[in-house]
């Protein structure tokens, strides 16, 4: 991918090799406007196009396939793009994400909606433009470009006058080539995890319900009610002035939210010690179950449940694959509550030891897809790394 290196003595960005050029976007191709494709218009197959929400959640710096859909009517209406054309976003919620582009590689004609800016390139590499328009020191002149308050705009008169750095087509072609074959490593390493995670939920239905039984067990498996198996709880007001007060801030207070595993913060005393389950109460991640164990805190949207037997990280399996069920979600605030979280049944293998066995199969699966999402942003920080020093010059190949 990289054969050789010469580190370039500048420091500053805005500082480039003397053989590169610094050129408007202007000098680099034409400018249109996309038109005439509105989300209604989409059809399961037909003639591929693009809608300008997708470059921000579909496409990333390139693209060969468009996954996007219309007829010949609609696209006689709308704005045809080539391959090799860089597509960039009309319209966002912040300054910062404005104008995100891609180049569209793809072999077949294809057309791009409204809120769309099209640059037809006539000079430089196709590849290395989709790049270059996405790194740090255009996305800083987008920025300034913005326009707009709730809703922000930039404009194709502003794209025209954003400036790129511009190396020698070899020096293009091989950048582009490092930076493409690490995006095809992270792009591998998606798919892997993405069929590891079907994989797992394909096992937990199987193995959670009995469907399927593991070698060696042969018991017979009972529908309890949480009631019957434990008893539940709830945790108390924690105020975010109670966190920002602790001292050595040791122990977890698990909340409502889900990202960072329900953490909202630490403080420096404990409520629960243990092994423990505890759920999502109220808000949009009601129903939503956990295993906890060793000391920490719950606040009191947070239900906690004590088993009296069985094994936990079974049970929390087991739990969180029904609770939605349960949640009232007709309510402004959606919410499960501790006496509709005593009703719920969930089946159980009377072995314990099967329960184990089951919890430690899924337990190993998710190791395994930890291990490769740690993997994978590694990639992407290495990616970005590389486009710093790339993009600027700052690391020559040659």
């Amino acid at each position: 991918m990289v054969n050789a290196i010469n580190q370039s003595r500048t420091s500053k960005m805005e500082t480039i090799p003397e053989d590169w050029k610094m050129l408007k976007l202007s000098e680099i191709g034409t400018f249109r406007k996309g038109k005439g494709i509105a989300r209604k218009d989409l059809i399961g197959e037909g003639i591929p196009c693009v809608l300008y929400g997708e470059i921000y959640t579909k496409y990333h710096f390139t693209a060969y396939k468009l996954s996007s859909f219309i007829t010949q009517e609609t696209a006689n209406k709308a704005e045809t793009i080539q391959s090799g054309d860089i597509l960039f976003t009309g319209s966002g919620e912040t300054a910062e994400e404005i104008g995100k582009s891609f180049v569209y590689l793809g072999t077949k004609k294809a057309y791009a909606g409204g809120d769309i800016t099209i640059l037809s390139p006539q000079n430089g590499l196709p590849l290395f433009l989709g790049y270059i328009t996405n790194s740090t020191i255009v996305n800083k002149q987008k920025e300034m470009h913005a326009q707009g308050s709730s809703v922000i705009h930039i404009y194709p008169k502003n794209l025209e006058q954003i400036k790129i750095p511009y190396p020698p087509i070899k020096e293009q072609q091989k950048i582009a080539t490092a930076l493409s074959d690490m995006d095809d490593l992270i792009r591998t390493l998606e798919k892997i995890i993405a069929k590891k995670r079907k994989i797992k939920q394909r096992t937990m239905q199987q193995l959670l319900t009995g469907e399927k039984r593991l070698s060696g067990f042969d018991d017979e498996w009972i529908v309890q009610s949480v009631g019957d198996i434990g008893d539940t709880g709830r945790g108390r007001v924690i105020s975010r002035g109670e966190i920002s007060e602790s001292v050595i801030g040791k122990y977890p207070v698990y909340s409502s939210q889900t990202i960072n595993n329900g953490i909202m913060g630490y403080i420096d005393t404990f409520d629960f010690k243990g092994d423990f389950i505890t759920w999502t109460t109220d808000g949009a991640n009601a129903g939503k179950v956990f295993y906890r164990t060793g000391k920490f805190n719950c606040t009191n949207v947070c239900g906690v449940i004590k088993l009296k037997r069985h094994d936990y990280k079974f049970i929390a399996l087991a739990l969180d694959r029904v609770t939605k069920n349960h949640v009232s979600s007709n309510l402004a605030n959606p919410k499960l509550m501790n006496d509709v979280m005593r009703k719920i049944e969930v089946k159980i293998p009377i072995n314990l030891k099967e329960q184990q066995a089951i919890t430690e199969i899924i337990s190993d699966m998710d190791s395994e897809i930890e291990a490769l999402e740690s993997k994978l942003e590694k990639y992407k920080k290495l990616k970005e790394g590389m486009m710093q020093e790339l993009l600027t010059g700052r690391i020559r190949l040659i």
